[in-house]
């Protein structure tokens, strides 16, 4: 897990070697500056971007990617009974989006 002092290293080391990224870290934060923040606890994960559209992708992807054919986890060969029950999901009037086909993943939102 990150610490406060990681992420002050790795900042640092970012504009030491002039690099891009440092162990996920771009750079500096003003908010370093303000020396009782603990840059690791400080802010809340951002669901959407590190869940939604990070971690749930990637598993998808490997559920059901052609080339994870041979592995134990691919599900590909259940795709069309997986649309067909997704697509039979009866969903309550105030959500706005119908359930769509996996097929079309890759084009999902958060």
């Amino acid at each position: 897990l990150r610490t406060h002092n990681s992420i002050v290293q790795n900042a640092a080391a970012t504009q030491q070697f002039n690099s891009e990224a440092e162990m996920g870290i771009m750079g500096a934060s003003v908010f370093m500056r303000y020396r009782p923040l603990d840059m690791s606890i400080a802010f809340p994960v951002d669901w959407m971007h590190a869940v939604l559209l990070g971690v749930e992708r990637t598993i998808m992807d490997l559920w059901f990617s052609p080339q994870n054919s041979g592995k134990i986890f691919f599900i590909g060969r259940s795709i069309p009974k997986l649309n067909k029950q997704l697509l039979q999901l009866k969903v309550p009037d105030n959500i706005s989006h119908m359930p769509r086909s996996i097929l079309g993943r890759h084009h999902w939102k958060a």
